[in-house]
């Protein structure tokens, strides 16, 4: 049985337990009032939660201490709301850098300058990285037409467009060269070619050309007959056919004069 008095009782309460039996041992105890406002007090610095602050306010609608607790769920409500937003764009950047990994992945795959022109044409409406489309697209470009779809898709006036102009200039002092060299190469050859038969005249007459036109003849002829029998008829062996037959008769007919 427990002696103690008001004043030592309520000395000893230290929790909210031990302030409740003071309440019901003494209900008209000295210090009641206090014990409860105790008791308050604890419950308020023992909630942590939003729940917590909630039961407070719900067991202590008359409390002083209710405003606090509102201010409480204010905060928490606050913090949460901060928290979700945060999660959000955690996960919109998230995304955003998942996507343009799959696009730089998608941009690199093409082999092709039409290949990267049709992904961005796909792609263009989420934000495609354009800059690194018209660079590849760019860098995978190979002849004229290449490069003005690269003018006509990113524009004659953007940084790849105008690399994209020099590159044809460049191709088409290429292709000038190339044509040149060509020129040059086949004006040799028809000269080697007109060369040798007037050496072969004026060294031998018509009879030396004559012996040509047959060794050229046989030589082509051969060739025909080797090609038509390991490969079957085709029609470069059938045009190497009638050039022996044309040097054939070229033979015959300078060997009359």
């Amino acid at each position: 049985m427990d002696l103690r008095t008001d004043d030592e009782f309520y000395i000893s309460c230290a929790s909210i337990a031990s302030l409740k039996a003071y309440i019901e041992k003494f209900p008209s105890g000295k210090h009641v009032e206090e014990a409860r406002s105790k008791i308050e007090l604890l419950y308020f610095r023992s909630a942590k939660t939003l729940l917590d602050y909630r039961h407070f306010i719900s067991n202590f609608p008359d409390s002083s201490l209710v405003k606090n607790a509102q201010e409480a769920i204010d905060k928490i409500l606050k913090e949460q709301e901060k928290q979700k937003r945060e999660k959000q764009e955690r996960e919109k950047l998230e995304q955003e850098k998942q996507k343009k990994a799959e696009q730089e992945k998608a941009i690199s795959s093409c082999t092709t300058t039409d290949d990267v022109i049709s992904l961005y044409k796909k792609e263009k409406t989420a934000q495609i990285d354009v800059e690194k489309c018209a660079s590849r697209a760019y860098e995978l470009s190979k002849s004229k037409s290449d490069c003005r779809k690269v003018m006509s898709i990113f524009g004659r006036d953007s940084l790849w467009g105008k690399k994209a102009e020099l590159k044809i200039a460049e191709l088409e002092r290429k292709h000038k060269s190339e044509i040149r060299k060509t020129i040059l190469v086949l004006s040799i050859f028809l000269l080697i070619l007109v060369c040798i038969p007037l050496c072969i005249y004026f060294m031998w007459g018509f009879g030396g050309l004559s012996i040509i036109c047959y060794c050229l003849a046989f030589l082509l002829g051969f060739i025909a007959l080797v090609g038509l029998i390991s490969e079957g008829p085709g029609c470069l062996f059938v045009i190497v056919a009638i050039i022996a037959y044309g040097l054939a008769a070229c033979g015959i007919y300078l060997g009359r004069l």
